[in-house]
C-alpha cells in the first residue's frame, strides 16, 4: 500500500508502537514524529524499578533519537526529554493536549440536581478527585488532609472517581474519615462532567504530572481547581489566577487551599470564570489541530529538501 500511495510521515505515541514506527521509517525512508506523553523514569520519580521499566526507558530514548521531531505536551516534558535522553530543544515541539469544551459543559440542570441530592443531601460541601488510583497521582495525600479539613468544615465530603479506589479504604479507616469519603469507582464521561459542575472544588494532588488534562476538563466544566505545582499541572493552573496550586506531598497545603476556597467565594468565582476563558483560548482542539498540521507541513517540506541514503 505504501508503494502505491507513499506516506508523507509517520506519527507514533509513546513507546508502545516505537519499534513499528522506527522499522517503517527506515523501510519507507519516511520521517517519524513521536509524541511523548510521559516517561517511565518520570513516573517513578527518576528511578527504573524493574527490567520492564528499563526496556520501556530504552524504547523511549530510541524513539526520540529516531524521530525527525518529538512532540512534548508541556515545557516540563521538553526538559524531561532533554535531561533523560539528550533530546535537543530544537528538535522538540511543544503542543499541549486539547479538550472538547462543548462536551464538558453539557450537563443538564436536572442531572446536576439529582447528583447533588445523591451526594450532598444535607447540603454538604463536595470535593472531587478524578484520576488513576496510583501513587504518583497523590490521592493518599488528599485523604491525609481530610481529618483537618473536616475539623474546620465538618459538613464536607470527598468523592473519588477512579478504578480500584477502594484500595485506600484502610487509610480512610485509619484516619477515621471513611464516613466522609465516597469511592465511586469508574463513572461515565457524562457523570464525570456533571460531577465537575456540582462540586465545590476538584483537587489534583499529583506527585508527577506531565500535563494534567483532568485539570483542564475540570476548568472547562466550571469547577474550582486545586492542583499540585508539579510538571505540566503548574503550566496549566496558575496560582490565584485560574485556580490554586499546592505543594506536592503536603496534606497541610491542601488544607490551606480548601480554606481559601471556602473562605473567599468571590475570589473563587473570579478564578473559575478566568479558567474557562483560558481553556477556550488555549486548549480547544481547533488550536491543537492547527499547531499539529503546521508541524506536519514543516516536516514534509524539510523531507523534500533532504537526501536520504
Amino acid at each position: 500500500m505504501a508503494s502505491a500511495l507513499p506516506y508523507d510521515l509517520i506519527h507514533t505515541h509513546d513507546w508502545l508502537v516505537a519499534k513499528t514506527g522506527i522499522a517503517l521509517k527506515h523501510r519507507w525512508k519516511t520521517p517519524l514524529i513521536t509524541t511523548i506523553h510521559a516517561t517511565e523514569r518520570g513516573r517513578h520519580q527518576g528511578h527504573l524499578p524493574s527490567e520492564t521499566s528499563w526496556q520501556i526507558d530504552k524504547l523511549e530514548g530510541q524513539s526520540c533519537f529516531e524521530s525527525w521531531n518529538v512532540i512534548a505536551c508541556s515545557t516540563f516534558m521538553q526538559h524531561e526529554l532533554q535531561n533523560y535522553f539528550g533530546v535537543p530543544e530544537s528538535k522538540t515541539v511543544i503542543i499541549p493536549n486539547g479538550i472538547n469544551i462543548a462536551e464538558m459543559t453539557r450537563c443538564a440542570e436536572g442531572q446536576r440536581t439529582l447528583l447533588r441530592q445523591r451526594y450532598a443531601p444535607d447540603n454538604e460541601r463536595l470535593l472531587l478527585y478524578v484520576g488513576r488510583i496510583v501513587h504518583e497521582k497523590g490521592l493518599h495525600v488528599l485523604i491525609r488532609a481530610m481529618p483537618r479539613i473536616l475539623a474546620d468544615y465538618p459538613n464536607t465530603r470527598l468523592l473519588v472517581v477512579g478504578k480500584n479506589g477502594e484500595k485506600y479504604w484502610p487509610l480512610a479507616y485509619e484516619l477515621n474519615v471513611e464516613k466522609s469519603i465516597n469511592f465511586l469507582g469508574f463513572v461515565s464521561d457524562d457523570e464525570r462532567d456533571c460531577l465537575y459542575a456540582i462540586v465545590d472544588a476538584a483537587i489534583f494532588p499529583s506527585l508527577y504530572e506531565p500535563f494534567g488534562i483532568v485539570a483542564l476538563e475540570a476548568m472547562a466544566a466550571g469547577a474550582s481547581v486545586v492542583a499540585s505545582s508539579v510538571g505540566g499541572l503548574a503550566e496549566v493552573v496558575h496560582h490565584k489566577e485560574n485556580g490554586l496550586t499546592i505543594y506536592p506531598n503536603d496534606p497541610m497545603s491542601i488544607v490551606w487551599a480548601v480554606n481559601q476556597l471556602f473562605s473567599h467565594p468571590t475570589a473563587d468565582e473570579e478564578r473559575r470564570h478566568r479558567a474557562q476563558v483560558e481553556v477556550e483560548e488555549k486548549y480547544a482542539w481547533r488550536h491543537i489541530a492547527k499547531s499539529t498540521a503546521a508541524l506536519y507541513n514543516q516536516v514534509v517540506r524539510e523531507r523534500r529538501n533532504t537526501e536520504w541514503e
